[in-house]
Formats: structure tokens, sequence, C-alpha cells
């Protein structure tokens, strides 16, 4: 219909609508189909090359399976915090794309001693997995010789610091500095 910017196509089922009324930007709904977008032309479907799920999420090049669908992304900042307490954090980033979440972080204890562990991940963890440290400072701000610190666990949505093959804590002292990387399932 002309006015509204809207348009409805039917021949039967599944029904299309485009409609451009909605503030600004233009919509394209069906009546609970997916939508199926292939290469190729009228006279030939050529290969589907991306769908999306009536119940959610974008399927690519002719997966049509529901589990396989990706249905979360998001990018964004989280609060490290050094035994549960706010820290100094040079940065905190995370990407979270379907189940997985990505994080990477540079923070310093500045808030006592004998700390075990990074909490304020931005979503609580699925199951065990463990994450990566990049570089530990000592005290006085060098790097921390002598050491394995090398990673740890991300347990109950933090992350446990922990010595290379081993399942002992390892404190996190004042004024250290910690980069590190961490991957897990939600």
């Amino acid at each position: 219909s002309s006015g509204n910017a809207a348009m409805s196509l039917r021949g039967g089922s599944p029904s299309i609508y485009f409609d451009g009324t909605s503030g600004g930007h233009t919509r394209f709904l069906t009546d609970a189909t997916d939508i199926a977008i292939s290469n190729g032309n009228l006279d030939s479907a050529g290969s589907e090359r991306f769908r999306f799920r009536t119940d959610g999420g974008l399927c690519f090049n002719g997966d049509t399976a529901a589990a396989n669908g990706l249905d979360d992304y998001e990018e964004g900042t989280w609060t490290p915090a050094v035994g549960g307490q706010t820290s100094s954090s040079n940065h905190a980033n995370y990407t979270k794309i379907g189940n997985f979440v990505y994080v990477d972080f540079d923070v310093t204890n500045d808030t006592g001693s004998a700390h075990t562990y990074i909490a304020g991940l931005p979503f609580a963890n699925g199951e065990y997995s463990a994450w990566h440290v990049a570089w530990i400072s000592n005290n006085a701000g060098g790097t921390s010789t002598g050491s394995n610190q090398t990673g740890g666990l991300v347990t109950s949505s933090q992350l446990s610091l922990r010595p290379a093959g081993g399942n002992q804590a390892i404190n996190i002292e004042n004024n250290q500095r910690i980069i590190g990387s961490a991957q897990y399932r939600v």
C-alpha cells in the first residue's frame, strides 16, 4: 500500500510482509516460517547461504538444525575483582558468541595479599574450564621470576589461580599485576 510504505505478498502459505513504517527501519516478516537467503535466480534455486530461524538463531550454508543456530552475540567490558574486591584494571573486555565467553584482562591487585582468585566474570560458567596467564608482575612491578603460575580454573564465576599441573591455589599478592585471558562455556 502507498503512503505508509508497507507491502504484503500472499500466495498461500507462507505470507511475506515488508513494513517501512516502524521508526525509520524496514521490517521483513513471515508468518512463522524460517527466512532463507540463497544465491541463484528464478530458474535455479541456487545454494542456501544463511537462514533466519523462526525459533531464533542464524544458520549458515544450508544447515537448518536449531542446535547449530547462532543465537547470541555480545561484546562489552567487565569489572575484575581480585579476591572478590574491586581492583585496578587497565582493561577487561569480553565477547560472547553463542554459549562461549572469551575474556581478556589486565588487572592489579591493590586490595591486600593472599587472594587466590579473580571474580566478576561477565557470565556464570556452565562447566570447569582452564584459563591462561600471559604475564604476572612481582610486587615491585617487574616480571615474577621463578614462577610456574600459568593459569588456573574457571569455577563458580571466577578465575582461580593455580600452578602448572597442580591443584593448589596460588596467592595473588598486593600490587601484583596479572594480564591474561580465558574462554569458557556458559
